[in-house]
């Protein structure tokens, strides 16, 4: 990892010199609310069905521990 890392660095110097070199960036027009509204959706039902499936793994677990059939 540390060796990515030194090499990710010099990089990211080089990307942010080729950065500074656009002037005039296009800004957009409108908002795309209905890009916006997806996203959101998409990001809290992931969230939610990640803590889910972490919360039901967990009581898995548990219930595991506590009743072993062997």
């Amino acid at each position: 990892m540390a060796r990515f890392l030194a090499h990710l660095l010099p990089l990211l110097v080089l990307s942010t010199a080729y950065a500074m070199d656009v002037k005039d960036a296009p800004i957009p027009e409108s908002i795309n609310w209905v890009g916006i509204i997806i996203f959101l959706v998409l990001f809290v039902g992931g969230s939610v069905g990640f803590i889910w499936m972490i919360y039901r793994h967990d009581k898995k677990t548990k219930q595991g521990e506590n009743n072993p059939q062997s």
